[in-house]
């Protein structure tokens, strides 16, 4: 007007939610997910839509805004014992009560969780549904579990049994407790503890997972022929896992792959089903596992 340009009006558009989606990873998850090969991080990338990770929680969570309140921490540093499981726990559930209030209440509330931080998330779920008089309503809608794993005195066997009043629950976990002929692809026996030999109890299996009594939670438990390190996002990286041959030698890291995305899509499908539209379920193209397995030097 006037002979003057005109500046298109810019249009901020804020999503204001009132859900929660809280993600805890596995042990040693921290480093893992740093870990440099000639100064380059090989769990972390740059593409178009975005950084990708070799970690089904932190991409779901990532996935998750801006249409949800979010909380992500890595899993506990200490291998063996996991003592500092507690260091997670509750930060976790205090932020988690903090962003509660802040909404007013009545939040919407999706956890999910890979390994050992896949019971610590158990643990959240039920500390935020044991209100006291004074606390705000609040629903958990769903809780997500990428294999979960107790290997930990510091692990209270209250939260294998699930908090009655969460609504729907989707568990991926192993074929077997351990490797077998048919089940090729699983790794990490089940061990009794002891100092040369950790306490590591496979959750998916055995129905080591239940639910309270007069609950009316919906418990999905899918089991698949692949690693932990799959089922938690990180196909083909477990060195104990050695390649073609006859059984033991067998591990086929196509078939872990195809798993691992399958797995994730368990957990997408679940939260959709509680409600949680929002979450993507992504195809094969988008996770970019290599076409071959990782090269030696990047095993642990």
């Amino acid at each position: 007007m006037g002979g003057k340009p005109i500046e298109s009006d810019l249009v901020k558009v804020v999503v204001v939610s009132n859900t929660l989606v809280i993600g805890i990873d596995g042990t040693g998850s921290e480093a893992w997910l740093a870990k440099e090969v000639d100064k380059v991080r090989i769990n972390e990338r740059n593409t178009l839509d975005g950084t990708r990770w070799n970690s089904h929680v932190r991409n779901l969570v990532a996935d998750s805004w801006p249409f949800a309140m979010t909380i992500y921490r890595h899993g506990p540093a200490n291998q063996q014992t996991g003592s500092d499981s507690d260091d997670i726990f509750r930060p976790v559930r205090d932020d988690a009560r903090n962003m509660i209030t802040d909404a007013g209440g009545g939040t919407t509330i999706a956890i999910v969780g890979w390994s050992r931080g896949a019971m610590i998330g158990l643990g959240v779920a039920d500390a935020l549904r044991t209100l006291a008089a004074i606390d705000l309503p609040r629903t958990v809608a769903f809780v997500g579990l990428y294999d979960p794993v107790d290997m930990s005195a510091w692990i209270d066997d209250q939260w294998a049994r699930v908090h009655r009043d969460v609504k729907a629950i989707t568990i991926v976990g192993p074929t077997a407790d351990r490797q077998t002929e048919d089940a090729f692809n699983v790794d990490y026996d089940v061990h009794d503890g002891g100092l040369n030999n950790p306490h590591f109890v496979r959750m998916a299996r055995g129905n080591r997972i239940t639910t309270a009594a007069g609950a009316t939670t919906e418990l999905k438990i899918i089991p698949y022929n692949a690693s932990h390190g799959a089922l938690g996002g990180t196909p083909g990286y477990n060195r104990r896992h050695r390649d073609g041959g006859d059984f033991p030698r067998n591990y086929d890291y196509a078939l872990d792959v195809n798993n691992s995305i399958r797995a994730d899509k368990d957990i997408r499908n679940g939260m959709r089903a509680a409600g949680l539209t929002f979450v993507p379920d992504r195809d094969v193209a988008w996770y970019e596992f290599p076409a071959q397995r990782p090269p030696e030097t990047h095993r642990e």
